[in-house]
């Protein structure tokens, strides 16, 4: 799978798999953002990987929808890995916002 450019959100990505895998598809060339609950750890983690991070709680609606709106410019994602296996938000979103899911 070509990952140059592709665009990725990656849920939990504050440590362990999500972190690993925001670092590996990034080394790859994958635009990557992630989000996490704890803003101190998104802090970290973003600083540590040279990406962007966002603090929400994929649990509640609102707070995807803050998460999509500040990610506006990203109309066509690649995926979102989401390590937690809480729900899967989307796998390809063609420019749906997520309440359309």
């Amino acid at each position: 799978m070509e990952l140059q450019d592709a665009k990725v959100l990656i849920t939990g990505g504050t440590t362990g798999i999500g972190f690993e895998t925001a670092r590996l598809l990034t080394s790859k060339g994958a635009q990557v953002v992630f989000c996490g609950q704890n803003a101190e750890r998104v802090a970290k983690a973003a600083a540590e990987l040279g990406i962007t991070g966002f603090t929400c709680d994929i649990s509640d609606a609102a707070d995807v929808e803050r998460l999509f709106e500040k990610n506006r410019g990203h109309t066509r994602w690649a995926g979102c890995f989401d390590q937690q296996c809480r729900r899967g938000l989307f796998r390809r979103t063609g420019g749906h916002r997520p309440s359309g899911f």
